[in-house]
């Protein structure tokens, strides 16, 4: 059998990930089916060349394709994560010139199923094969800006390298590159550009693109409609998959909590990049295998300390004793001899530390979570109750027996970071509101209260959503227990006015209640947003514009296109500021809204029951424009968090209730129930 030509590309901070997708290949492949690999390299360590090519086996054979020569740094995007070594794909066709056509892969993905059939797609007269980006075209409309009306991803293609050839489309589209530098995913816009439509569409099992479609919140019935296909449920298409494409910025080798994580770990085992330790971004101090073991100093300073939105005053290292001070007070010290240390917000223990001679157990919120006992026979550490080994390169003994899903839930249940801001939050919010001791301890066994919210997600991630949060920070999840609970509403019955609404669904602060029966106003003067929130929340007003602080009623608007569309913004020296990081991409007159007047005119007699402000430097102007002798709104959700903002809602009747690092919620004294 003819073997069948794949292709990657990589440096040398992706070689890890690219020989992890490598050898998901090999081992997903069928007997009869050969494997020939070309690795494109740019700058890669002699180290990791040596790694990737002792992946090689009788039927598989990799080379490496040396491009350090090839100028792509000039390409460099401000504020994107992906490395201008994506450019080389432009690369493949004069670099494998021996071959007709190849199946490229990014080196982010799982390869599920032999690929042989995939490869074997006719091309026709087309360029590429590919799957189009739902994430793509639903949130960021990139098919709009290029003038298309499908948009691929590129991370996986099959690619006829002889038209491409045939055409000198290197040369073109390096030259579109240089032409619009506004074109960004590195590579993306450019092929979508040159190709214009002229690819062969395939289903999403070539390039199944599950955390995007998760990040959308859409019923597998709408995934059915946009790709053409017939799955029950998104757990289907997961099982249906060829190939997994792990999107987005959370990586299961950069971060725990990532979609297909423990899989991706799995394969990372089996590699020649297994004793390569993965330098994690969330706080655990080092794995065992799979198992997280927790250390002391990051569980303290990272998921209790941090969390609750003060700052760590003072950490010091003495001789024997190590400090953390929060508002002038010690709230944990670690000295040598035996102890036990309780930290407590509320009369709730929420760090516990119980230390012998020869046991050592840690606990969140009451929750067993580490311990460490020393035996006769050596150390033994427990995660979460699960016995694991205490070395980074041990593997687990075949005496031990654990649960590996008990475990998985138990880590997600208690130690997810929007959960514990949610939990820490809601804690410190209670110090503020007074309440019995009674009515105070059913609000806390209410905390994680679950939600009805309508939406499909695979049976195995279905137990996260009564808890889920579509805010940034859980900022949704702190507003709904404050209603609830301290105002007494009924959720499905609420009304809301989103200003800066952005987003639709991800990091939107009115989601969550849309998801339960409540409808509001959203206002955003970004097009390419509200275009989507017409289509997706077809039951809340959309207003584009802004909102009016003085008499103008028209305003610049500096859009930072999609990289920077979290920076967009009306106030001239915050765009000034955002310049220095990204291109700024156009100014448009927008309209503007006074803020009484949307309220008189969409809700009349009562004002909304919640009020979510985020327009990038005028916060503090649109709420001194708010008449509040007119209009009181139960709570608010501010992005700014100034000492004169605090200071004018308090003179407004509001009571500072709590905060993210990114938000302050305020609450209407007069709503609360006392």
């Amino acid at each position: 059998m003819k073997a069948i030509p794949l292709v990657f590309i990589t440096d040398n901070t992706y070689s890890l990930p690219t020989g992890v997708a490598i050898q998901s290949a090999i081992q997903s492949k069928n007997e009869e089916t050969h494997y020939d690999i070309s690795v494109i390299i740019y700058r890669v360590s002699r180290e990791n060349q040596e790694r990737l090519l002792s992946q090689a086996r009788p039927d598989v054979t990799i080379r490496l394709i040396e491009a350090s020569d090839i100028d792509i740094e000039r390409y460099q995007e401000k504020g994107y994560y992906v490395s201008p070594s994506s450019l080389l794909k432009f690369n493949i066709p004069d670099l494998l010139p021996d071959l007709k056509k190849v199946l490229y892969l990014d080196g982010d993905i799982l390869v599920k199923q032999d690929l042989a059939e995939f490869f074997n797609t006719s091309l026709k007269k087309t360029y590429v094969a590919g799957v189009r980006d739902m994430a793509g075209e639903v949130i960021a409309c990139m098919q709009d800006k290029l003038s298309l009306t499908r948009y691929m991803n590129t991370g996986i293609m099959l690619m006829n390298l002889d038209l491409m050839r045939q055409e000198n489309l290197t040369e073109r589209l390096y030259q579109v590159k240089k032409d619009h530098p506004e074109y960004c995913c590195m590579d993306q816009d450019v092929f979508n550009f040159v190709f214009r439509e002229n690819i062969t569409w395939l289903p999403p099992k070539y390039n199944l693109m599950f955390a995007n479609l998760a990040g959308l919140h859409l019923p597998i019935e709408d995934v059915n409609h946009f790709y053409g296909t017939r799955y029950d449920s998104y757990e289907d298409m997961v099982d249906d998959a060829y190939v997994i494409h792990l999107t987005n910025e959370r990586k299961p080798w950069l971060y725990r909590y990532a979609f297909f994580g423990g899989e991706w770990r799995y394969v990372y085992q089996k590699s020649s990049f297994r004793n390569v330790p993965l330098r994690y971004k969330d706080n655990w101090s080092w794995y065992v295998g799979q198992f997280p073991v927790v250390n002391l100093d990051r569980l303290m300073n990272s998921f209790v300390l941090k969390i609750l939105g003060v700052r760590v005053l003072e950490y010091k290292k003495k001789i024997g004793l190590k400090k953390v001070r929060f508002l002038h007070m010690t709230v944990w010290e670690r000295i040598k001899r035996p102890q036990t240390k309780i930290t407590k917000i509320l009369k709730v223990p929420v760090f516990k530390v119980k230390k012998t001679e020869t046991d050592t157990r840690k606990f969140v919120f009451g929750i067993p979570v580490y311990r460490r006992q020393k035996m006769s026979d050596g150390r033994r550490i427990f995660v979460f109750g699960i016995q694991v080994n205490h070395r980074r390169n041990a593997q687990v003994g075949p005496q031990y027996s654990f649960d590996m899903t008990q475990l998985e839930q138990n880590i997600v249940r208690y130690l997810d970071l929007n959960e514990q801001f949610q939990r820490l939050n809601l804690l410190s919010l209670m110090a503020t509101v007074p309440q019995a001791d009674e009515a105070r301890e059913k609000a806390i066994r209410h905390i994680d209260d679950p939600v009805s919210v309508n939406i499909e997600y695979p049976p195995s991630y279905r137990h996260l959503l009564p808890y889920m949060s579509f805010s940034q920070m859980g900022q949704d999840r702190c507003v709904a227990f404050i209603l609830k609970y301290f105002c007494q509403r009924d959720l499905s019955q609420i009304t809301y006015l989103d200003i800066g609404a952005a987003e639709p669904i991800g990091d939107s602060n009115t989601f969550l209640f849309y998801c339960m029966g409540a409808r509001g106003v959203l206002v955003d003067p970004n097009t390419r947003l509200i275009s989507k929130g017409y289509s997706l929340r077809a039951g809340d007003v959309i207003l584009e514009g802004g909102i009016a602080f003085d008499d103008s009623r028209e305003a610049d608007y500096y859009d930072f296109g999609i990289p920077g569309q979290g920076h967009n913004t009306f106030d001239k020296k915050s765009a000034e500021e955002s310049a220095k990081q990204f291109e700024l991409v156009s100014v448009t007159r927008k309209k503007l809204f006074p803020i009484n007047e949307i309220l008189e005119t969409y809700f009349k007699q009562k004002a909304p029951d919640f009020v979510s402000i985020d327009a990038e430097g005028v916060d503090f102007k649109i709420i001194k424009s708010l008449d509040f002798n007119r209009w009181r709104p139960t709570v608010f959700c501010i992005e700014n968090q100034t000492d004169k903002l605090i200071s004018y809602m308090k003179k407004k009747g509001y009571r500072y209730i709590a905060n993210s690092s990114a938000d302050t919620l305020f609450v209407d004294e007069g709503s609360l129930k006392r």
